[in-house]
């Protein structure tokens, strides 16, 4: 998976968490995007692109 596709994938999964708990800050959208991380078979580099 390249770079762009795993970007998209970032951006969905951001997508998700905040169209299931709206409003939400910056702080807290990075933590869920890093606790749904540790639970994936191929984690995303989520603090190198939030």
């Amino acid at each position: 998976m390249g770079k762009h596709a795993k970007t998209l994938a970032l951006l969905e999964v951001a997508r998700e968490v905040l169209a299931a708990t709206h409003p939400m800050t910056v702080r807290q959208v990075y933590y869920q995007l890093v606790s749904r991380q540790s639970h994936r078979k191929q984690p995303w580099p989520v603090s190198g692109r939030v």
